[in-house]
C-alpha cells in the first residue's frame, strides 16, 4: 500500500504496512495522513495504490486541509454594573484543528473610569480540547452611566479572535425617600403619624433602620416596624409616630422698648400752671424784694410738681401676653440596605399649641 499524488508536505503511513488479502476474502489496513504546518488550506485529491502481486488498483481519496484555529462566545451577552461595583463575564474557547497555546486576553473600547481583569490571567488552551475564562468589569466612581459596547480579543500565536458584548453602567445603589404629610399641629400630650416611603434605586437592598434628628426635649419618634426590608428596585413603606410630651421652649427675640410719652392732658396743664407761676415768682421778687434763697425754693416746688405730674393721664400697663405656639423641623433619617452613608428623607414641622 502506498498513496500517490498526495500534496506536498504530507505523509502517509500504512499500518500494518503490508496485508495478507485471502482468496475470494477482504482484509483492511489503517491509513494514517500527516500533514505538516507548511500545507496551505484547502482541498486534496490523491489515490492510494494497492498491489497484489502484478496487480494494481487506485483508491481515491479527498483531504480537506485547514489550519489549527479557536472559536469562542462570551457571555452574558449584555452586563450591568452599578458605579462603584462589578459584574461578570465568562468567556469560553474551544479549540479547532488542534490548535493550542498560552491564551492573552485583552479589553478594548472601555469608557473611563471602567477597568477589566481575566482569570486565570494567562490560561493554556489544550490541543482539540476548551477552557473557561472569566471577565471581571469594574466601575469606578468616575465612570458614566449609559450603554457601552465592550470587546474583547482572544489571542494565541499569531492568531486573535473578539468577542463583543453590551456594557451598562448605571447608578451606584441607593434609596430615595417620602414622607407625608410634611406637617400637622399638635398639643402637649397628643401625637401624630406620618408614612415614610423608600425606592430602591440600582439593586439597592436589604434592612433600612430609622432616626430622627433634631428633636427637641420631651418630643419622642418611634417607628413601626423598627427596621424595613427594602427590595431590590422595589419599594417599603414605615410609619413614623411624633409624640409631645411637653412644650418645647420658647426662646423669643429681645422686644425692643419704644418710648411713649405718658403725661397726658393733666401733665400738661400742670406744667404750664408751673410754668406761670414761675414767672410770677420772679417778678413778685423783683418788686417785693424776696430773698434769692426763697424765691429758688418756690421755683424747685414747681419743677417737683412738674416731674411727679409727668406719669398722670397714661393708659394702664397691660397684662401678661397669651402663650405663643413653639414650632420646630424634625429630620427624618435612613441607614442600611448596603449603603455606607445615612439617607435624610425629609423633615417634618411640628407646631405645638
Amino acid at each position: 500500500m502506498q498513496c500517490s499524488g498526495n500534496p506536498s508536505g504530507t505523509t502517509c503511513a500504512f499500518n500494518p504496512a503490508a496485508v495478507n488479502l485471502l482468496a475470494n476474502g477482504s482484509t483492511t489496513d489503517q491509513l494514517t495522513l500527516q500533514v505538516g504546518s507548511s500545507v496551505p488550506e484547502g482541498s486534496y485529491t490523491f489515490n492510494v495504490v494497492a498491489t497484489v502481486g502484478s496487480l494494481s488498483n487506485q483508491i481515491p481519496v479527498t483531504l480537506q486541509v485547514q489550519s489549527p484555529d479557536f472559536s469562542g462566545t462570551i457571555g452574558p451577552g449584555s452586563g450591568t454594573v452599578p458605579i462603584g461595583e462589578s459584574t461578570n463575564f465568562s468567556i469560553d474557547l474551544s479549540s479547532l484543528n488542534g490548535e493550542t497555546g498560552v491564551v492573552s486576553f485583552q479589553c478594548s473600547n472601555l469608557p473611563s473610569g471602567v477597568t477589566c481583569a481575566f482569570s486565570p490571567a494567562s490560561p493554556t488552551l489544550p490541543a482539540n480540547g476548551s477552557l473557561n475564562e472569566q471577565l471581571s468589569v469594574q466601575a469606578s466612581s468616575a465612570a458614566q452611566t449609559g450603554n457601552y459596547p465592550l470587546t474583547v480579543s482572544a489571542t494565541i500565536g499569531n492568531l486573535t479572535h473578539q468577542y463583543s458584548a453590551t456594557l451598562e453602567i448605571e447608578s451606584a445603589p441607593g434609596f430615595t425617600g417620602s414622607i407625608t404629610p410634611g406637617s400637622t399641629t399638635l398639643s402637649v400630650g397628643q401625637s401624630a403619624n406620618f408614612t415614610i416611603g423608600l425606592n430602591s434605586q440600582s439593586g439597592a437592598t436589604g434592612n433600612v433602620s430609622f432616626q430622627c434628628l433634631n428633636a427637641p426635649t420631651g418630643t419622642a419618634c418611634t417607628f413601626n416596624p423598627t427596621t424595613a426590608n427594602l427590595p431590590a428596585n422595589g419599594n417599603v413603606s414605615d410609619t413614623l409616630t411624633v409624640q409631645v410630651n411637653s412644650k418645647p421652649a420658647l426662646v423669643p427675640p429681645l422686644p425692643s422698648i419704644p418710648w411713649t410719652p405718658t403725661i397726658g392732658w393733666l401733665g400738661t396743664l400742670t406744667i404750664f400752671a408751673s410754668l406761670l407761676l414761675a414767672g410770677f415768682l420772679i417778678i413778685v421778687a423783683r418788686n417785693q424784694r424776696l430773698t434769692p434763697r426763697v424765691a429758688l425754693a418756690i421755683i424747685a416746688g414747681s419743677i417737683l410738681i412738674t416731674a411727679l405730674s409727668c406719669g398722670g393721664g397714661g393708659s394702664p400697663p397691660s397684662g401678661p401676653a397669651p402663650p405663643q405656639p413653639v414650632t420646630f423641623m424634625i429630620t427624618v433619617q435612613a441607614s442600611g440596605a448596603g449603603i455606607n452613608t445615612p439617607q435624610n428623607l425629609g423633615t417634618v414641622t411640628i407646631t405645638v399649641e
